[in-house]
């Protein structure tokens, strides 16, 4: 059904002239609307959800222009708020990071925070903190390396061992020299005199007799005479070159420190430190002779770089410089440790303990400070080293002057090996060029290259997260340690052993 209406015509208003005829129409014309306004209703009636959705899309769209506004207005505020944090971000986008590498001085940069880059921080601080224990296990494996306790020097103080352990401690020394020297090192010596002086007189009679004709007691011409000192002094020579070939080094005991031959034990009084420094002056010596090993490859001294150990002399420990909460390090005795050829007299108090004072200071406590490898120690120590570094609660740190015949062209490669065989380092260096002949006269045949006599004066860490341990508790009290890691109480573990 279909329903139109004609709007214009209802609401068009009617001339005067048609008044009449309006009123005599209003009837039908009454009668037609209301059919119209019922026909209406009907289509109304029919269609109401389209006529709804109408008078819907309507109110709609009024409504979206309302809202509209609102909406603007928001998103105006919304973006106003954005506006006030840019300066925010663009802050962040310059934030100054600090990062401290160990070994390095810290690293500033700016750059713009975020949770990766959080994430990222986190997780190289946790790799940090194991690769630090890693370097720290590692660092204490190289310092410890081979060295051994020859003895066990923890013994309580009634110990009845202690009356006799200075005995054991020499025959142990003894023994480990030689091996160190003779097994390690392959060093050796030049021939006794008085068995070339026999080989000599051998040769002596050959000549004459062989070449000259002669009998061996009858006299020589001025001429033969020459000449049969010519063939004996090459003879000797050869005799020093043919002993030289199967000697990597040469080196004795009495050239590194130990006790002469023919030294009484029994006449050795000294304290259970005394005896931890001879022990411990074994180690160092251990380190600078394994040095020389590793260069010293050929079986023949003539070969190798390092001719000759003239001598090792220990000049006790370098004194550290009192800090807050750190105790003063102990000054050394002074001299060699004892293990030279005046090793049975004692340079200390009455007991042979080294003279050794260490002054008590805030946080030393009466048993001493614990190990930490988390604090930080002072190596601006110049004063007392060339090196900057000095005994504190981490580690001691020794000086011994090495006297050294080396082929002069490979003085730096015995340098270096020596600052790799452990933590060494060389503060003072004397070179003295030398003839290579000149050791002749003594047996010592070097070669046909330029020597030198090297004299080095080093300085040596020992870590005491290995040496704390098997301190005597003298020494601890000497040095204000506890001898053990921080966290692990002096009766955990650290009670002298009954063991020897």
């Amino acid at each position: 059904m279909k329903l139109n209406f004609d709007i214009k015509s209802l609401l068009k208003r009617k001339p005067k002239g048609d008044s009449q005829r309006h009123d005599a129409g209003s009837e039908s014309s009454r009668s037609a609307s209301s059919e119209s306004l019922t026909r209406a209703a009907i289509w109304i009636k029919a269609h109401i959800l389209l006529v709804g959705m109408g008078v819907v899309s309507v109110g709609a769209v009024t409504a979206g222009i309302i809202l509209s506004g609102e909406m603007l207005a928001a998103v105006k505020e919304e973006a106003k708020g954005y506006g006030s944090k840019l300066n925010e971000f663009r802050g962040l986008e310059s934030t100054s990071v600090t990062i401290t590498v160990p070994g390095k001085a810290p690293v500033t940069a700016s750059t713009v925070v975020n949770r990766k880059l959080l994430a990222a921080v986190k997780a190289r601080m946790g790799s940090g903190a194991n690769d630090s224990a890693q370097v720290r296990a590692n660092a204490v494996a190289h310092n410890q390396g081979v060295h051994t306790p020859l003895v066990n020097l923890r013994l309580p103080a009634k110990d009845p061992k202690r009356q006799e352990i200075h005995l054991d401690l020499v025959a142990k020394l003894a023994m480990a020299y030689e091996d160190l020297l003779v097994n390690k090192l392959g060093a050796g010596l030049p021939p006794a005199e008085e068995d070339i002086t026999l080989k000599l007189q051998r040769r002596h009679v050959r000549f004459v007799q062989s070449d000259l004709k002669k009998a061996p007691d009858a006299a020589l011409t001025d001429v033969e005479r020459r000449q049969l000192t010519d063939q004996l002094a090459a003879y000797r020579v050869a005799l020093y070159a043919e002993a030289a070939d199967g000697i990597r080094i040469y080196a004795s005991g009495e050239d590194v420190g130990t006790f002469k031959e023919g030294f009484d034990p029994s006449s050795l009084k000294l304290g259970i430190a005394k005896l931890w420094n001879l022990q411990s002056r074994y180690w160092i010596v251990e380190d600078i002779l394994l040095a020389c090993r590793a260069l010293n490859t050929e079986p023949s001294v003539t070969k190798n770089p390092v001719k000759r150990v003239l001598s090792i002399r220990s000049l006790g420990a370098v004194a550290g410089v009192v800090v807050a909460g750190e105790p003063s390090a102990p000054t050394s005795g002074g001299g060699d440790d004892g293990a030279s050829t005046d090793a049975g007299s004692s340079d200390g108090g009455s007991d042979g303990s080294p003279t050794t004072t260490a002054a008590t200071t805030d946080g030393a406590g009466g048993d001493g400070m614990p190990i930490d490898p988390t604090q930080l120690v002072s190596t601006s120590n110049y004063a007392s080293s060339l090196k900057g570094w000095a005994t504190n609660q981490l580690y001691d740190v020794s000086r011994a002057v090495v006297e050294l015949v080396i082929e002069t062209e490979q003085i730096p490669r015995v340098a270096d090996a020596l600052a790799k065989q452990n933590f060494i380092a060389i503060t003072t260096i004397e070179i003295l060029p030398t003839d290579a002949f000149a050791g002749l006269a003594d047996g010592f045949f070097y070669g046909d290259r330029p020597v030198s006599i090297v004299t080095l004066t080093l300085e040596s860490a020992w870590l005491r997260e290995w040496t704390g341990p098997l301190m005597p508790d003298e020494v601890r009290a000497q040095l204000k340690t506890t001898g053990q890691l921080a966290g692990i109480t002096p009766g955990g573990g650290a009670a002298p052993s009954q063991e020897n």
